[in-house]
């Protein structure tokens, strides 16, 4: 047993050593990340009411079929999440003190957001949290690649259950209530 946390240890403090280029796997450009709430406090599960009527689609694509709305102040369960995000990629240039997870020459790509200005980042499978240094001096320094203008604005699609048993995907979060970890009057408890 000390054998093993010893081992462990000195794991944990072993630099990283660069690893092969393996990019997130990508549907039409986008990394999908199922399940994802992205986003500080996010809580888009149980019940949500949307307080303006909203298109309702087929699937979770850009071009989904239109298949009905959800009407002023209805409320529907969420089934399902799926994070559409086009990434970004960068080069390591100095881990700094993230020397343990990345190494000089990696090359990361930024797949989503994890809140109060930190990025998810994707390591050849491996993900871990990154924040530029006016969030969060120290970490890594990544030179990133320049922005396509014809890059694609991520999109948070929900499959949703209605009342009447009937579900569909919605990718319109706006004026969403209950939709955080500070609840409003009148929201559900969180599943």
């Amino acid at each position: 047993m000390v054998l093993s946390m010893l081992a462990a240890l000195i794991l944990a403090s072993t630099p990283a050593k660069p690893v092969a280029n393996i990019p997130p796997p990508l549907t039409h450009g986008v990394f999908i990340d199922k399940g994802a709430c992205p986003g500080e406090a996010c809580a888009l599960s149980g019940k949500l009411q949307w307080t303006r009527p909203v298109p309702v689609y087929d699937r979770p694509t850009p071009k989904a079929r239109k298949i009905g709305s959800l009407r002023a102040n209805e409320w529907a369960d969420v089934v399902e999440r799926e994070f559409h995000f086009a990434p970004l990629r960068g080069v390591v240039v100095e881990p700094n003190s993230q020397a343990n997870e990345l190494a000089k020459g990696d090359v990361v790509y930024i797949i989503g957001y994890q809140g109060e200005g930190w990025l998810e980042l994707w390591r050849s499978g491996q993900r871990l949290g990154w924040a530029e240094s006016d969030i969060e001096p120290g970490l890594a320094e990544i030179a990133w690649d320049p922005v396509s203008q014809n890059r694609p604005e991520p999109v948070m699609w929900i499959k949703i259950k209605r009342a009447k048993g009937t579900t569909g995907w919605v990718n319109d979060l706006t004026g969403v209530r209950c939709a955080g970890m500070i609840r409003d009057d009148g929201c559900p408890p969180l599943p």
